[in-house]
């Protein structure tokens, strides 16, 4: 047992002053210490007792070589250079990992000139070229009378627009009360649905056309819109698809014959879908002379004309 002034028996403190070693004083037979006033000593000689905890003496030798490195500036401790610039290449390094600021690959910087509120930009021959446009793959639907619910809607012109060769689905969502529209990612598939342009969908006309911004600003006029016209007491002469086409022009425009008519499975009455102009009197009756000379009268019947 170590008494006041001697040393611990067991060899571990010579000194019998502190038990953890350390002289307070600042001396040392095998080196000088001084005492750093906060979280442990500083070395400044080369000891023989160098400290043998590895976790404190890296973390000194690390704020050693910093400190000895160079001036740590602009809040940034971890630099190692001595502040030059040190504000600027934070802001820098700062934007460089901004979702604000982070540019794609190949991203077009075009010149701008604000004056007056008004900015003058360069576009790039480049951006005018681009062909992934996000409007062309849509499709807009107009329903003339009242519009069906979109699921059946969704599932008819994905069984009669679409093909399992297609390898695509047609998304359907209405934009206004009778607007509807298509997202058709088949280029062959769209262009199709756009040339034929008159459709029915659950018993319903419906008239599409290209979606643009162009063409969203100006929608089209559908004062004129396709009906499907029953033509009774047709000749038999007249009875094909030149003569039906020459006798819808005195109602409208021609667009195409009903399969019933095409096929012959009703003969009394011819069923014609034409293009109305509704600003127009609707027409009742074709009158003209046969070959014969002979003066003919056509009954026009129209099944469904809008409300």
């Amino acid at each position: 047992m170590a008494t006041d002034g001697e040393g611990d028996s067991s060899g571990e403190n010579p000194s019998g002053g502190n038990p953890s070693g350390e002289n307070l004083n600042g001396e040392n037979p095998n080196g000088e210490f001084q005492y750093d006033g906060g979280e442990g000593l500083a070395l400044k000689g080369n000891l023989k007792g160098a400290d043998t905890n590895p976790k404190r003496s890296s973390e000194e030798g690390s704020s050693k070589s910093q400190l000895e490195g160079g001036e740590l500036s602009g809040g940034d401790a971890g630099t190692g250079s001595k502040g030059k610039g040190s504000v600027g290449d934070s802001s820098q390094r700062a934007g460089a990992t901004s979702p604000w600021t982070k540019r794609s690959h190949g991203d077009v910087q075009p010149e701008v000139e604000v004056v007056n509120g008004v900015a003058s930009i360069q576009i790039p021959e480049e951006i005018f070229d681009e062909s992934e446009l996000l409007w062309k793959i849509y499709v807009v639907g107009y329903f003339i009378g009242d519009a069906p619910h979109v699921g059946p809607v969704h599932a008819t012109v994905n069984c009669i627009w679409s093909s399992p060769k297609a390898g695509s689905k047609i998304d359907v969502q209405f934009i206004e009360k009778n607007t509807v529209l298509f997202r058709i990612d088949n280029s062959s598939m769209r262009d199709r649905v756009i040339q034929r342009k008159y459709w029915h969908i659950a018993d319903v006309p419906l008239v599409v056309s290209v979606w643009s911004p162009e063409s969203a600003l100006h929608p089209p006029d559908h004062s004129a819109m396709p009906l499907w016209v029953d033509i009774k007491g047709v000749p038999n002469a007249l009875y094909s698809h030149k003569g039906l086409k020459c006798l819808s022009r005195a109602i409208g425009g021609f667009v195409k014959l009903h399969p019933n008519t095409k096929h012959c499975v009703r003969l009394d009455a011819a069923r014609v879908l034409i293009e109305v102009d509704l600003h127009k009197p609707l027409v009742e009756k074709i009158s003209f002379r046969d070959q014969e000379g002979v003066q003919k009268e056509l009954e026009v019947n129209f099944p469904w004309l809008p409300a």
